[in-house]
């Protein structure tokens, strides 16, 4: 969330020096631009806020927050539909599931998944 949203803010802002235009999106335009986000696994799951090894010690409030200040952004930034993809459900995934229904004891992953 800290490069994506601002990479993209400042790529709208380019200009060509060449036609003085911004030659990178031409066609961008409010009522016919989406934008997407994703709480993803990498966010909540092992190795984050599942493991409590989140950065700065985060919270689930903390991420929304944080995805609800990017979508602001690009508010401001002329876009006007908007997405919020969540998680798929993480314990029909092998490397969440408990190993009584058919998840990993433990994997590259999450190696000492069977302490938690």
């Amino acid at each position: 969330m800290v490069y994506e949203v601002d990479a993209f803010i400042a790529d709208t802002k380019y200009v060509n020096k060449t036609t003085n235009t911004n030659t990178l999106y031409t066609n961008r335009e409010p009522e016919n631009t989406v934008y997407s986000m994703w709480i993803g696994t990498n966010d909540l799951g092992a190795g984050a806020f599942l493991t409590d090894e989140s950065l700065n010690g985060k919270t689930i409030p903390d991420y929304i927050d944080c995805i609800y200040e990017k979508f602001d952004k690009i508010y401001k930034n002329g876009g006007r539909y908007f997405v919020l993809f969540n998680n798929a459900p993480l314990e029909l995934a092998p490397l969440y599931g408990t190993p009584e229904s058919g998840g990993l004891k433990k994997s590259k992953y999450w190696v000492d998944k069977v302490s938690f």
